[in-house]
C-alpha cells in the first residue's frame, strides 16, 4: 500500500483512512494540524490513488486484512484508527476482526450498515459507472460530498475532486459502491471496546445523523458529535472543526487510562 507518514515518531500514530474515490492527498489539512503532536500515517486503499487493486481485490474482508497487514508489517504496534465515509466502514471492520491493533476509533461521516434505499441507490450507481464511465456520477456525488455554498465558493476543491475521480478505474469503483451496500457491521458493534468519536455532518445526507447515532449507541464507549454547515466530507468541507475534534479525542486520558 502506497503511504505518507510524517510528524514525530513516538506515542500512538494516527492511521487515516480515505473516502471513497479519493486518496491520501485529501487529508492534507489533517497533516497539518495533527503532525506538529503525533506520528500521523495516510494510506491509499486498494485500487485508490498509488495503490494496485483490481475490481476482485475490492472486497470488505480482504481490505480488512490488507489495512491489518499494513499496521503488522509498520511494526508501530497500536494505532488510532480514523476512517472517513468508507474508510469509516474499513475501520469498524479491523476494529471488531484485529482488535488488539486498535487503541482508538474516529468514525467520521460513515455507518454501519445503509437502508434499502440507499443500498439500492448505491447499486445502481454502480452500474452506471460500469455502463458509462466515472463521468456518469459526478454531480450526484458533489451533491452528497459537499454544500452548494461549499461548491459556488470553491470550485478548486471540485476542479481537484473532479481529476481524482475521473483517474479512477471504474471497475475497481463500481465494486466498491456494491460492497459500501452490502456493509453491514450493525450486529457487531458491542464488540468493539476502544474509545471511539463519531463524527457526522449536520447536512450529511449519504451517513445522516441517524447513522451516527446507531454508531453511537451500538460502541459502549462513544461519543457523538455533529458538525454544523457540513455535508458528507467534513474533514474537507470543515477541516479546521473536525481537527478541534480529533485533537481533542486523540489527546484524552481516556485513550491511555479507560474511563
Amino acid at each position: 500500500m502506497h503511504y505518507v507518514r510524517t510528524g514525530p515518531r513516538s506515542g500512538c500514530p494516527a492511521l487515516l483512512l480515505h473516502s471513497a474515490g479519493l486518496d491520501l492527498t485529501y487529508w492534507d489539512a489533517q497533516f497539518a494540524a495533527l503532525s506538529t503532536e503525533r506520528d500521523v500515517i495516510a494510506v491509499d486503499l486498494p485500487g485508490h490513488g498509488r495503490s494496485a487493486g483490481a475490481a476482485e481485490d475490492i472486497e470488505i474482508g480482504r481490505i480488512r486484512s490488507v489495512v491489518a497487514a499494513f499496521i503488522r508489517d509498520l511494526d508501530i504496534g497500536q494505532v488510532d484508527l480514523i476512517g472517513l465515509s468508507v474508510g469509516g466502514l474499513i475501520a469498524q471492520a479491523v476494529a471488531v476482526e484485529h482488535s488488539p491493533l486498535v487503541r482508538s476509533l474516529s468514525l467520521l461521516d460513515t455507518a454501519a450498515k445503509f437502508s434499502t434505499s440507499a443500498q439500492t441507490a448505491m447499486h445502481e450507481r454502480a452500474d452506471r459507472v460500469r455502463d458509462a464511465g466515472m463521468v456518469a456520477i459526478l454531480d450526484e456525488l458533489f451533491e452528497h460530498w459537499f454544500l452548494p455554498t461549499t461548491r459556488a465558493a470553491r470550485p478548486d476543491l471540485i476542479d481537484r475532486a473532479t481529476k481524482t475521480l475521473l483517474h479512477d478505474d471504474p471497475s475497481a469503483h463500481a465494486a466498491l459502491w456494491d460492497m459500501i451496500a452490502n456493509f453491514d457491521a450493525a450486529d457487531r458493534l458491542a464488540e468493539i471496546a476502544v474509545p471511539t468519536l463519531v463524527l457526522v455532518g449536520e447536512h450529511d445526507s449519504s451517513s445522516p445523523i441517524a447513522s451516527a447515532r446507531m454508531l453511537h449507541d451500538g460502541i459502549a464507549r462513544a461519543e457523538l458529535q455533529v458538525l454544523p454547515d457540513a455535508a458528507h466530507l467534513a474533514p474537507i468541507e470543515t477541516p479546521r472543526t473536525v481537527n478541534n475534534h480529533l485533537r481533542a479525542f486523540l489527546g484524552s486520558r481516556d485513550l491511555d487510562g479507560g474511563r
